[in-house]
C-alpha cells in the first residue's frame, strides 16, 4: 500500500520525456530541465584527459570521431592542446576557454569555432555554437556540438543518449521531491 502511494506521488512529479524530431529539438527541450546540474569550464577535471565521442543525428554520419582536451601545460599559457581523430586520422589544434565560452580551432586559430557551454557533467559535454540563430536555419548549421564519454558514445545512438541525459536528471530530481515530501510528512506529524 505504502509503495503504491509513493509511486503515485512520484509519478505526479515526473516530467514525461519530450517529443521531438531531431537531436537539436530534444536538446532545446531537455537542456532547460537539466541545466541547473551543469558544471562549468573552469572545472577542467570534467572534460580534460578523457576521450569524448562526437554525437550527431545525421544519418550520413558514420565516422568514429574522438575529441581530446588536454589541461593547461603551465600557468602562463592560455591555450591548451586539442586533438580530434576521425576514424584514426589525427588533427591537432588548440582550445581556450573564457568564462563559459570555448574557442576550438587549429594551431593558429585560423579555422576556429566559438561555443557557449550549454551543459556539462561527467558523461556529457554539450556546447552551443555562438552565432545568430537565423544562421542555423539559413545555412543548415548544427546548433549544438555534442560530446559524450566513450563508454556511452560507442554503444548508444543519439536518441538513446538524449533519453539517458533526461532520465539521469529526472531520477535525481525525483529523489529530492521524495525527500521533501518525507520531511513535510514528518513535520506535519510532529506538529499534530
Amino acid at each position: 500500500m505504502e509503495n503504491k502511494l509513493l509511486d503515485r506521488i512520484a509519478e505526479s512529479f515526473n516530467t514525461p520525456f519530450p517529443e521531438a524530431e531531431s537531436m537539436e529539438e530534444y536538446l532545446d527541450k531537455i537542456l532547460p530541465l537539466v541545466g541547473a546540474n551543469s558544471e562549468d569550464l573552469r572545472e577542467e577535471e570534467f572534460y580534460t584527459n578523457k576521450p569524448w565521442v562526437e554525437v550527431q543525428d545525421n544519418e550520413n554520419f558514420h565516422e568514429l570521431v574522438f575529441h581530446f582536451f588536454s589541461p593547461k601545460p603551465n600557468e602562463d599559457d592560455l591555450d591548451r592542446e586539442y586533438i580530434k581523430t576521425i576514424d584514426g586520422r589525427v588533427m591537432q589544434g588548440m582550445y581556450r576557454y573564457v568564462g563559459n565560452k570555448m574557442f576550438i580551432g587549429d594551431d593558429g586559430y585560423q579555422s576556429t569555432n566559438v561555443y557557449e557551454l550549454a551543459f556539462m557533467d561527467d558523461e556529457f559535454m554539450i556546447l552551443k555554437l555562438l552565432a545568430n540563430p537565423k544562421k542555423f536555419i539559413a545555412e543548415n548549421t548544427d546548433k549544438y556540438f555534442v560530446l559524450t564519454v566513450e563508454r556511452l558514445g560507442r554503444r548508444l545512438e543519439w536518441y538513446d543518449l538524449m533519453r539517458h541525459l533526461f532520465e539521469k536528471y529526472q531520477s535525481n530530481n525525483l529523489t529530492y521531491y521524495l525527500i521533501a515530501i518525507f520531511i513535510t510528512i514528518i513535520v506535519i506529524m510532529l506538529i499534530s
